[in-house]
């Protein structure tokens, strides 16, 4: 038993997973299907809103034929509604300036409309506008600006913002490092089932980084996260299952987890998962 552990050991030891430094990209869609399921309302009723789900309908092709024509059309209707204060129609109209579907792609312009959007509570525009700050995509890059938005999309209930802004946090990326911060919000987006989040939870209780270190609450953050499609948190959670730590030691448990990281892509659970199986774990 001492030779197996120290050949996984030797494997495994440099291998821990580090908190991931991926930043989602734009979400670049709105909730088709639900604005669809409401029903196609012609526009120039009372409601400004008919104008907004009917031009939205244009766009995406539900209705008529998806063509610049359409699009145009589209755009003025967004302008419109945005205008009179319906702000999923300013963040619409943020969309196509920022993907130049129909019309010359603008980033200024697709800034400003995300920005109203998210002053009128609609946190992916937030998100966006944040994400343009972050990377200087298409604006002047500007941190802070970044958090402040995340912060905003955050608040407004937008699990990606609330992991971002912890990635800042825990990394002091153009804002004070805080590890607590950075729980807090990870914990918050962990939640609201962003599995990535209770991932990089885990590795913060895992090694006791801003918190009480915890072995045992790490591994139920990376069973989440496992169980999400999260590779990288099934390899970790089998090391804690391999060492017997924060879990009881059970290597053919160890042996699954790395089996399904190793199915996901990550290399590192097919090496362990072969070290398994070669000293006949089942």
């Amino acid at each position: 038993m001492k030779k197996l552990f120290l050949m996984i050991l030797i494997i495994i030891g440099s291998l821990g997973a580090n908190i991931t430094s991926d930043e989602v990209d734009v979400y670049s869609s709105v909730n088709q299907e639900k604005t669809i399921n409401q029903g196609l309302n012609i526009c120039g009723g009372a409601s400004f809103d008919s104008c907004y789900k009917s031009a939205l309908l244009y766009y995406i092709g539900e209705i008529g034929t998806k063509d610049r024509k359409k699009v145009s059309t589209t755009e003025k209707r967004y302008l419109s509604d945005c205008d009179d204060g319906i702000a999923a129609s300013c963040y619409n109209l943020a969309q196509l300036y920022n993907l130049g579907n129909g019309v010359e792609k603008d980033r200024r312009k697709a800034a400003k409309f995300y920005s109203k959007a998210c002053d009128g509570g609609v946190a992916v525009g937030c998100y966006n506008m944040a994400h343009m700050y972050n990377n200087g995509d298409g604006i002047e890059q500007d941190k802070e600006k970044a958090a402040q938005f995340y912060f905003k999309g955050c608040d407004d209930g937008y699990a990606i913002s609330c992991y971002n802004l912890a990635h800042m946090y825990s990394n002091g990326d153009g804002i004070k490092e805080d590890k607590n911060m950075a729980v807090k919000l990870y914990k918050k987006a962990c939640a609201s089932d962003y599995a990535i989040s209770c991932f990089n939870l885990g590795i913060l209780y895992d090694k006791g980084t801003g918190v009480e270190q915890d072995r045992n609450k790490a591994a139920k953050l990376y069973s989440k996260a496992c169980a999400s499609g999260v590779g990288v948190a099934c390899y970790n959670l089998g090391l804690l299952y391999a060492y017997g730590k924060g879990v009881m030691q059970n290597l053919s448990i160890a042996k699954e987890l790395f089996g399904i990281a190793c199915e996901s892509g990550y290399t590192n659970g097919c090496i362990n998962y072969k070290i398994l199986k070669e000293q006949g774990i089942n």
